[in-house]
């Protein structure tokens, strides 16, 4: 289950685990080590796990052109 956060304009961010933004995306979690890899898409380090914040991934997809 994806966890939620407060950003400081009050609006709620999605923090996905690898697996949740494969979903999304529709793809491996192969593939989405690749684009963090890759620096195509931000990554969150919370404690030891790693996360990601959808609206941050899917800006960073759009602007990859």
């Amino acid at each position: 289950m994806a966890n939620t956060s407060v950003s400081n304009a009050g609006q709620v961010d999605e923090l996905l685990t690898k697996l949740e933004l494969a979903k999304k995306l529709k793809c491996t979690g192969r593939s989405v080590d690749n684009y963090v890899a890759k620096k195509l898409i931000p990554k969150i380090k919370v404690g030891g796990l790693t996360r990601f914040n959808w609206e941050s991934v899917r800006e960073a997809l759009e602007n990859k052109n």
